[in-house]
């Protein structure tokens, strides 16, 4: 069994028997905070109390919400760089990853999607300020590099979809976008190629 643990991006492998899909409404970089308004991490425990660690395998999907809304909002509001709030996202979840692993269990962690070019308020936070959507591409892409860099770093599998459903200016390619922010079941198959290829 393969259990997939994320935000709402963990859609595209519902209703497939080899995948046990647990949604959990939470942020990459908030993944290790306990007792935290949506208990992300008290979910991701209690997920992994129900694994068979000898058979068993997890793949995390978290950071898209980060992206979207989290990190522009916290460089404006700390007077920060982009980056400086996107390595510490990446820390974060980075703590998570070792946890997992010190629990006997090797995460696979799935990528973000590029940024749909969609209304930008659709989803918008009242009060909060919200990147323009080249500022948005810029982020997705420098989260992913930096994620990656650190799984590459520190022996975690990295599935990079971004990569493969990305447009020459870093938006969502429309023959993968199920709505303005997900994916499609056309991506699918791509992860599924890349994670057969990762763990045979």
């Amino acid at each position: 069994m393969i259990y997939v643990v994320g935000d709402s991006h963990t859609a595209i492998f519902k209703n497939d028997s080899a995948f046990q899909v647990v949604e959990i409404a939470g942020t990459a970089h908030n993944l290790m905070k306990e007792n935290s308004t949506l208990h992300s991490h008290e979910k991701l425990q209690a997920t992994v109390s129900l694994m068979n660690k000898e058979t068993d395998l997890l793949m995390l999907v978290f950071g898209e919400t980060d992206c979207r809304f989290h990190i522009y909002y916290q460089a404006q509001k700390r007077n920060s760089v982009i980056y400086a709030i996107i390595n510490e996202t990446v820390q974060q979840y980075g703590l998570a990853l070792w946890l997992l692993l010190s629990q006997g269990v090797k995460p696979i962690v799935l990528g973000i999607p590029p940024p749909g070019t969609y209304d930008r308020f659709e989803y918008d936070t009242p009060g909060k300020p919200y990147a323009s959507p080249e500022m948005l591409s810029m982020i997705y892409k420098l989260f992913n590099n930096t994620l990656k860099g650190w799984c590459k770093s520190k022996d975690f599998i990295y599935l990079d979809i971004y990569s493969k459903t990305a447009d020459e200016k870093g938006f969502l390619k429309k023959e993968y976008a199920a709505d303005a922010v997900h994916l499609n079941l056309n991506a699918k198959p791509l992860i599924l190629e890349m994670l057969k290829e990762r763990i045979k």
